[in-house]
């Protein structure tokens, strides 16, 4: 179940910027703005979806049947979605696929924890399955593309479904989890605890690391889908050397070399992040033991402007792919130690509030926020050309993009929010009695 549950999400969400950007009919050739708005679907229907279906899944659904009648839903728009040839059908379409989708995360996670005999020290070791289904979608959608050749339109969207519909079948024959107290108990692990509106924990912010910690971590949100909304883009875009000849020298005023990576190559590329992510994720523990949980967090902090500056400023395949594995500090030391910071600051009584306030600010706000701020900064640093210039291998260019100072942007922003947490952030663990 946990496998398949990201494969959905790795099959699309990594390479889905080259297809939207992409020129016709092999896609969909929106701007910056537009791809901003379709990357804030996900993180926007998650803070309002994700809590709703979970009450439901608590008080009158067995959530395994809610989870497949999702994904049976899920599957259907996720195809759709790959039938489209403009932005608005698009935008309804991933739309309604993130509507249905963004709830199955949790589901999938109460599940599992229902059905664990010791979910705290087993569902780690479940969930790193999703990473590795992650993982094998981005190696799967290279190898149809690069080992049988195939340029077919959509095909991350095709996966994507395919995916789907393997596990909306599969959720109707896991274990029964019938209605229970609260569907956050299961996230959190309690089980004497009931459900608690975010606000609850709103009272933690007259704690001021607590406040200065979620504002750093809203900063610092606010670029997670810089990395994702650029990254494909940057790994595919040409080196301005190879265009000599094709353009003239006006047309390059501003822009700043790709790394010109096949596309076919680009998913399987993109898993190095997900292939850290898992090491991370088993060596956190260890970290947080050894350096404390201001340290671990300050140290996930810092990955963030350090992969953005080797891509602004030193464009070249040897320094950028291995830059790509800091993405495994930025989520586990930081978005995955931060979810532990909070569970150490907050009486168990608002516990899960405090959880559920976290990932409001920044899974959720954060990233609404982030991906349309990405998607305003790259349509002001593409660069459109007089006229479609074709290369060689049948790519078309209608534009360049100034890489450099696009993310030179995140970089400034989680550079600013590296220097102001440890000077701001100065949490000591209580000492019991």
């Amino acid at each position: 179940m946990m496998f398949l549950q990201y494969a959905i999400w790795g099959a699309w969400l990594p390479v889905a910027p080259t297809y939207f950007q992409a020129q016709r009919p092999l896609g969909l050739a929106i701007d910056g703005n537009q791809l901003g708005i379709l990357f804030m679907l996900m993180p926007l229907a998650s803070l309002f979806m994700s809590p709703w279906m979970g009450r439901l899944a608590d008080r009158r659904f067995q959530a395994q049947k809610m989870l497949g009648i999702l994904h049976c839903f899920s599957t259907i728009f996720i195809f759709l979605l790959a039938l489209q040839t403009t932005f608005i059908g698009s935008v309804i379409c991933l739309g309604l696929h993130c509507v249905v989708f963004a709830p199955t995360v949790a589901l999938s996670n109460s599940v599992a924890l229902a059905n664990l005999e010791d979910p705290k020290g087993q569902f780690a070791s479940i969930r790193v399955g999703g990473t590795f289904g992650w993982i094998f979608s981005g190696l799967v959608l290279s190898l149809i593309r690069s080992k049988f050749n195939l340029e077919v339109r959509s095909d991350l969207f095709m996966l994507a479904a395919f995916m789907n519909l393997c596990l909306a079948l599969l959720s109707f024959t896991l274990p029964k989890t019938p209605p229970t107290t609260s569907h956050l108990n299961a996230l959190t692990a309690s089980s004497n605890q009931k459900y608690k509106n975010p606000l609850d924990a709103i009272s933690l912010f007259k704690n001021f690391q607590f406040l200065a910690f979620m504002i750093v971590a809203f900063i610092v949100c606010t670029q997670f889908d810089s990395y994702y909304m650029h990254t494909s883009g940057f790994l595919t875009a040409p080196k301005l050397d190879s265009l000599r000849g094709y353009l003239p020298e006006a047309a390059y005023a501003g822009a700043t070399d790709g790394i010109g990576i096949p596309l076919a190559q680009v998913s399987m590329i993109m898993t190095i992040s997900q292939v850290s992510e898992v090491l991370m994720m088993l060596l956190l523990p260890f970290i947080i033991k050894r350096l404390g949980i201001a340290w671990t967090l300050w140290i996930g902090i810092i990955a963030w402007p350090l992969r953005f500056a080797i891509f602004a400023f030193l464009p070249i395949a040897a320094a950028v792919i291995p830059a790509m594995a800091l993405h495994g500090l930025c989520i586990a030391c930081f978005i995955v130690a931060g979810s532990v910071y909070v569970e150490q600051v907050a009486s168990p009584e608002i516990r899960a509030s405090a959880q559920g306030l976290y990932s409001s600010v920044t899974m959720g706000i954060g990233r609404v926020a982030g991906a349309i701020f990405a998607g305003y900064s790259l349509k002001q640093n593409t660069l459109p050309l007089p006229a479609r210039v074709s290369l060689p291998g049948g790519t078309e260019l209608d534009h360049l993009v100034a890489w450099g100072p696009l993310f030179a942007i995140p970089c400034g922003l989680t550079l600013a929010a590296a220097v102001a947490f440890p000077i701001l952030f100065f949490y000591r663990p209580k000492v019991k009695d």
